[in-house]
């Protein structure tokens, strides 16, 4: 069905494994919508405006590679010329269909309803959630294959953003703007009804091809192992599997499902205002205080990933992704304790060469230089370990070469040449350390071509 009718904007939020892009499989086979498939341009979006930062576009695609998956112009400055906010990309590619509707589904968007809102008031929210339990089961399964999902505290995340989504729609809907509300388990068990309640709210007829995804546009996802049921073509519940945790949390999760589905039923009646939704358990609480903790800290992340040079941003990308998949390599031919035991030899090497530089250069009152011991450890660790190490010893080795010697001490040096002589120190260091992780990284590019 296509149109000549302005775009209109539809975005999809829900958890991480919660369903989020089978529904966008399934939404985009309409011919009246065309969603991108997690560009994350609403949280880059916010470094921009804040920064008015004329390179955004490149520092979001190098997060994702959006342009790419999405058919555009691979340069991502030539693509700068045409899209000046995340509207223009949205419109593009709805374009390109001549949908009625365009916009984004990403994992990132239970977390800025209200932003959505106050950006794009006409546009229309669908949400999807799906219980604690499960989700955390596929985030587990999924942590075996991609890296994302082994970051720590991935259940107080999924808590916080779910949590986040409801009080956040409950106050919306208070104040006139309607959000569809849909579960994992009701959207697998009756897709065809769903997909009526979805077609209403967006004011399209319905389209009997949503509800299967044999004819699904995957090309924008990313092809990862646990994305093999959304590849099997098929809208079907995965088989319930309690997840790996106490049985204390799993008597915790169980009721927090149910205060969630019974907030969602009032937010799909006709009752109106809806009721405050009340404080869940203290175990949950707690866990969404943390997740509330590392959501905030990835915002900032962002904002100082915005900061950066875009070629730099793409340089640490594909170095960060070459030494990744040769740790991976490399654990399948050393146990756990084997690699625990040299990282342990490399750290202590590390400690006692930094410690062997304080102490001469506190020792020798710079009449001996100490220069090779603060450097060693950082292109040790460049070599050895990771960016987050690489940060991590450069701290450690300009802390040593600045306050070490008694002459720092002294009353007689101001506070602002300690500090330049630190930040400068630090700066220097990391730019070593990370130019020795690049390196390794171009072996081992040259290591696999041969072979």
């Amino acid at each position: 069905m296509p149109t000549s009718q302005p775009h209109s904007l539809l975005f999809v939020a829900g958890v991480f494994r919660s369903g989020t892009s089978m529904l966008y499989a399934s939404l985009n086979q309409h011919p009246a919508i065309a969603l991108m498939y997690e560009p994350e341009l609403q949280s880059h979006d916010l470094p921009r405006r804040l920064f008015l930062h004329e390179n955004w576009l490149e520092n979001a695609n190098a997060w994702g590679k959006f342009l790419f998956r999405h058919g555009f112009p691979p340069y991502p400055k030539d693509a700068a010329k045409l899209f000046h906010s995340p509207e223009d990309v949205y419109k593009a590619y709805a374009g390109r269909k001549q949908a009625l509707y365009g916009g984004e589904k990403s994992p990132t968007l239970p977390c800025y309803l209200p932003q959505l809102v106050h950006r794009f008031p006409q546009a229309k929210i669908i949400t999807i959630s799906r219980g604690p339990a499960a989700v955390y089961h596929s985030v587990q399964k999924a942590a075996k294959t991609a890296s994302w999902f082994a970051r720590t505290r991935m259940l107080e995340r999924a808590l916080h953003s779910q949590e986040k989504m409801l009080q956040d729609s409950i106050l919306l809907q208070n104040q006139g703007h309607r959000i569809l509300h849909t579960t994992y388990e009701d959207f697998t068990a009756d897709p065809a009804s769903e997909c009526h309640r979805i077609c209403d709210y967006l004011g399209i007829p319905f389209d009997e091809h949503m509800t299967t995804l044999e004819k699904a546009d995957l090309a924008p996802v990313y092809d990862q192992p646990h994305h093999i049921k959304l590849q099997s073509r098929e809208i079907s519940a995965s088989a319930f599997v309690p997840p790996d945790l106490t049985p204390e949390w799993l008597a915790a999760l169980k009721p927090h499902w149910q205060r969630t589905r019974q907030c969602l039923a009032s937010l799909s009646s006709t009752q109106s205002p809806i009721p405050p939704l009340g404080p869940p358990m203290e175990k949950i609480q707690h866990a969404i205080g943390k997740g509330r903790f590392l959501h905030n800290r990835t915002r900032w992340k962002r904002a100082i990933y915005h900061l950066l040079p875009s070629e730099f941003i793409r340089i640490f990308r594909a170095t960060k992704v070459l030494i990744r998949n040769a740790q991976s390599i490399e654990a399948e031919k050393y146990s756990p304790a084997e690699r625990l035991r040299s990282s342990l030899l490399s750290s202590i090497f590390i400690l006692a060469s930094i410690a062997a530089g304080a102490f001469l250069h506190t020792t020798s009152h710079a009449e001996i230089s100490p220069l090779p011991l603060f450097i060693f450890p950082v292109l040790a660790a460049g070599w050895s370990f990771g960016w987050k190490q690489i940060c991590l010893f450069s701290l450690l080795s300009a802390s040593a070469w600045t306050f070490g010697p008694k002459l720092t001490f002294s009353a007689q040096l101001p506070l602002h040449w300690i500090a330049w002589n630190f930040l400068s120190r630090t700066s220097l260091l990391l730019i070593l350390g990370l130019f020795a992780w690049h390196l390794k990284a171009t072996l081992l590019i040259h290591q696999n071509q041969k072979e």
